[in-house]
């Protein structure tokens, strides 16, 4: 008897405490990016550590990785967009050469293009919903059926989620009599595989989930005159592998690498170095600050949509201010013809200072 009240006493306080350390790793909706929001992360093109991923309560120490690069995900609401119509259930987007972007992407083929990528986040978790890109000579609007799983929530150690989904280009070379279509369809699969604390050259991420994301995919083609079929062919396929790690306290996955699937080769990896969270203007949260388009190109114009802007300047992350923006509606700013790299807009509206962050390309 003595024993058993021991083992009840004894074990009780011991169950709950090792609940309270999962529900710590448990990603929710404040763990997703919103629009306004932009995060900076590093990359390292060849990494030399370990990283045993499958690992419960777990350290893993990266802080030697090397900054080979950056890359940037700044995201805006899409219902500011021209294009919202096309894509009714994204409310976040990105803009610029998919090379730089550095959040979660899925499958849609962003790396190669200069355009924009379709997003949503709510209580549900954070989809791909499509993109728009020159393809075929003109500008292209696909969306991705049904919308793609980049992080679903709420999730936790051993949840797990799978689908199939497919998107079309439509290239369309000739019109009027032959048409093109390029197809992917792939399966996704997201487990949560690990936990514990990342540390990275920004700093120690504790209470973080490691999510493995598995996808295979295939590339046909097909060309059509009227209603006959000229050819359908596979092109081909391949698998990819990557690690998040997500966790409670950011907006964003901090961290993220990248596997050969076959051998399991360790290729690159992200860190987050820092982000830069959307300002909500008023208590509803109904009206962001939003830049677009962000990445832009350098002696572009930018919209900024605020009301009763009064100024703007654009600054370097030193804080350094490196000129005032020109405007002729208080709406629209020409850029300078200055150097690439990562500015801060420093606006004033009613007497206030609000600050955006963006990214000026070649």
């Amino acid at each position: 008897m003595l024993k058993q009240i021991f083992m009840k006493n004894f074990l009780f306080p011991l169950i709950v405490v090792f609940s309270l350390s999962l529900n710590c790793q448990i990603i929710q909706f404040g763990s997703l990016p919103l629009p306004g929001d932009t995060f900076v992360f590093g990359v390292d093109v060849s990494p030399q550590v370990l990283f045993d991923y499958q690992q419960t309560g777990a350290t893993w120490d990266f802080s030697t990785l090397v900054q080979d690069t950056l890359q940037v995900s700044a995201y805006g609401a899409t219902q500011n967009l021209p294009y919202q119509t096309n894509f009714p259930t994204s409310n976040v987007y990105t803009y610029g050469p998919g090379m730089l972007y550095g959040g979660p992407g899925g499958i849609a083929p962003y790396q190669n293009h200069f355009g924009y990528m379709f997003f949503r986040t709510d209580s549900q978790g954070f989809t791909a919903v499509g993109f728009r890109g020159s393809f075929g000579g003109a500008p292209t609007n696909v969306t991705i059926q049904p919308a793609e799983w980049l992080m679903k929530t709420p999730f936790t150690l051993y949840d797990s989620i799978s689908q199939n989904y497919t998107w079309t280009i439509a290239l369309n070379a000739f019109p009027n009599d032959i048409d093109t279509f390029y197809t992917r369809h792939a399966f996704k699969y997201l487990t949560a595989v690990g936990s514990g604390t990342i540390i990275t050259p920004a700093g120690t991420f504790s209470n973080c989930l490691l999510v493995k994301e598995f996808i295979y995919y295939e590339d046909s083609l097909k060309i059509k005159f009227l209603s006959n079929t000229i050819l359908d062919t596979l092109l081909l396929y391949d698998t990819l592998l990557y690690i998040h790690a997500w966790t409670p306290s950011k907006r964003n996955h901090v961290f993220k690498a990248e596997y050969e699937p076959s051998s399991n080769t360790l290729l690159k990896m992200w860190w987050l170095k820092y982000e830069i969270h959307a300002q909500i203007l008023d208590q509803n949260d109904e009206l962001t600050l939003t830049v677009f388009p962000n990445p832009v190109k350098k002696g572009e114009n930018i919209s900024i949509l605020l009301p009763n802007i009064e100024r703007v300047y654009l600054s370097n992350i030193l804080g350094k201010n490196v000129c005032e923006l020109i405007s002729y509606d208080q709406k629209n700013f020409t850029l300078p013809q200055i150097e690439k790299g990562y500015y801060i807009l420093q606006i004033f509206s009613q007497n206030k200072l609000h600050t955006k962050p963006i990214i000026i390309v070649d």
